[in-house]
This record gives structure tokens, sequence and C-alpha cells, in this order.
């Protein structure tokens, strides 16, 4: 809480206390996490050597864990600290570390080190190897990389929203396999042996090493039962059971799968940055586009503004002039922010439109350039993502 406020001293008062206490016990998954913090601090504090050195000390710890969450925040903090000294080669293969350890999760697995806060930043490694391709020389990132990251983090985004209720298989549902009840059987199994995990290390009395210890291989073992089925699953059925994202991007592929004559836009925000990959069946430029805020407020203008339109028939008729006016007006100032960096490299009649985060309540087909609407210079449509 201190930290979220920006009490960074105060915060670190308690978080080296919290550290010395937990580096004397068993709770070594908390012990990283007091350590984390501490870096976390003195980066925003502008101590990067503190920063690195109690990173250092996370990763060491981590090193006899099964613990990928953690070892995702290590690795994420790591390309942080060597971006903020501005050792580009550095952070690029921490980042792809972190992406490593991200995209080795199971969703469905709800271990105690998955109690963290971990599903704010999920998406930040993806984000910063975006900014890296476009803030750089683009040497240390790749064009296909760089919208690889960019569909990686959408994939999982969405199938993690569809799934997010963590609703259990249904019991006799028609059709269902011996494998797919034997995957409920051990995330039930699983989510039991985590609970007595949680109060074994949350025992006010002496605790019992040898149980705690008992408990965690019991719960190892059953992890790499849950793994083997899953591996086991038809495809369409394993797409049902876990949350993996599509991992076989292939720029190739999605520029073959393009019809004639269309082209693919997809934004994506890097921190505060708004980028576009603009895609045909032979090219693709990965461009910055715009400010995410600006965009931000011009929309709550158009939405403010057609929310004049249900003021009533007479209010719209008597002033159906200056409303026309006024909207069009915000749609030309979208265009210039969001349309026109990227007309130079349209091709083709149609056009298919994946938006981002606050993009999705915009109109894109209604965008105008002062002469002419988006929709009537291209046909229109939109896609969650590229490869979803």
């Amino acid at each position: 809480l201190l930290f979220h406020q920006g009490r960074y001293f105060e915060a670190r008062r308690l978080c080296v206390a919290a550290a010395a206490f937990f580096d004397q016990s068993a709770l070594s998954g908390k012990a990283v996490l007091a350590h984390l913090l501490l870096a976390r601090i003195a980066l925003q504090v502008g101590d990067s050597a503190e920063a690195q050195k109690e990173t250092n000390e996370s990763l060491a710890r981590l090193a006899g864990l099964q613990t990928p969450v953690l070892a995702y925040q290590a690795r994420l903090l790591e390309g942080q600290i060597a971006q903020a000294r501005h050792d580009r080669p550095a952070a690029h293969q921490a980042y792809l570390e972190a992406r490593k350890a991200l995209e080795a999760l199971r969703s469905r697995l709800q271990g105690e080190e998955l109690k963290i806060s971990f599903v704010k930043n999920r998406m930040q490694v993806y984000e910063a190897l975006v900014d890296l391709y476009i803030a750089g020389d683009r040497t240390e990132t790749s064009t296909e990389e760089a919208l690889a990251c960019m569909e990686a983090a959408k994939s999982r985004s969405m199938i993690e929203m569809i799934f997010q209720s963590g609703q259990s298989l249904p019991l006799g549902e028609a059709g269902q396999s011996d494998l797919v009840r034997r995957i409920r059987d051990l995330r039930e199994e699983l989510n039991w042996y985590y609970h007595r995990i949680e109060l074994e290390q949350l025992r006010p009395e002496e605790k019992s090493h040898q149980r705690l210890e008992s408990l965690q291989e019991k719960a190892q073992l059953q992890e790499k039962e849950l793994m083997r089925t899953l591996r086991e699953l038809p495809a369409h059925e394993r797409e049902n059971a876990t949350l993996e994202a599509p991992a076989d991007f292939s720029l190739a592929k999605l520029q073959a799968h393009l019809p004639p004559d269309t082209m693919l836009v997809e934004y994506f925000s890097a921190g505060e940055r708004l980028v576009a990959a603009v895609i045909t069946r032979k090219e693709i430029q990965i461009l910055p586009v715009t400010v995410l805020s600006r965009v931000a407020h011009f929309l709550q203008l158009l939405r403010f503004q057609l929310s004049k339109f249900r003021m009533g028939k007479e209010y719209v008729r008597r002033f159906a002039e200056p409303l026309l006016r006024a909207t069009q007006s915000h749609l030309e100032t979208l265009y210039s922010e969001l349309i026109a960096p990227l007309r130079p490299f349209f091709e083709g009649r149609h056009l298919i439109v994946v938006p981002h985060g606050l993009l999705h309540f915009l109109p894109f087909h209604a965008l105008r350039n002062g002469e002419q609407y988006l929709g009537d210079a291209f046909t229109v449509s939109y896609a969650p993502s590229a490869t979803v």
C-alpha cells in the first residue's frame, strides 16, 4: 500500500523487516517477494545498483524453487533495471526470459505464488519488447518478434477474459472424455493441496517444515501429472481445458491468409505509446502512432458529443447542423491521430482493423479526413486479433 502511494522510504523500512523475517523462515516464496519489492522501491528512487542487487538476491533464491510467476516478476524487473541503465541488449535478454517464464505458466493453476498481484503486470513484458523495437534501432527485436508480442498479449488477454471465472469443467457433460474428467479431478486435488500449504505456512504455532515440504512435494507431483494429462488431450479438447495462447505465430502464414486487396491494421499500446502494425500480403510496417492519453481525451469528447443525440428528437432537430459539425470535427481529429500516420502504407480496398483497449469503443469506419469517411474509401471490418 505504501509503495503504491509513492511513500517509498516508509515502504522500504517495513519491507526490510519483512525480508529479514522471511529470510529466516520456510516461506521462500514470500522472501523472494520481499526482495523483489525492495528492488522495485530502489528502482523508483533511482538507485539502479541497489535494485540490481535485490533482484540478483531474488534470482538466487529462485534457483531451487518451482515458481514461474516469481521468475517472471524477477526477470521483468531485471529488464526494467537494464532499460533504466540504457543497456538495451541486457534488457532484451531479460525480457525474453520473462516472456519464457510467463508462457510456461498454466493459468488454471492456482498455486500460492499465483496469489500475488500478478494479473496487473502480466502483459508488461510484451509491451516492453514492443517498446524496445519502436524506441531503438531495431537490432534487438525483429519486426516479426514485435508483432508476435502484440499478438501474444491480445490472445492471452482474450482467452483469460473468456475463462476468467475459473469455472470447473461441468460434471457429466455430454461427450466429455475420461481425460477431461481426470483433469477436473486433478485441479480439485491441486486446489486442496494449495489450501493446505497456505494454512500450514500461516500457522501461529511452530511450523512443521517436514509436513510443509511433504505437502509441497505432493502438490508438485500433482502439477506434473496435470501437465502430462493436458498434453495427452486432443487439440480440440485442449483449447477448452487450458488457457494456453497460440504459440506458433507466423507472419508469413498470416500474410498468406490475407485475401488479395486486403490490409490489416493492428493497434497496440506499449506503455503510454500507441503503435500500429500495417500488414499486407507483401509487407509489414510497425509504427508509432500517437500518445494514448490524447486518444482517450478525444474519444471522451466524441462520446460526450454523441450522448447529446439522446436528448430527444426535438433537441436533435433544432440543433442538427451544429451537432453534425461538432461530431465530424471530433471524427476528423481522431482520423488525424490514428489513421493519417498510417495512410501512406495503405494498399488495397478492404481494411481489417484490430483495435486495442479503449479503441474498441471507436467506430473506425466513421473517421473522416475532412472530405471522406474511412468507410467510403475502404470496406472496413473488425477482428479481436490477427490470429484468434
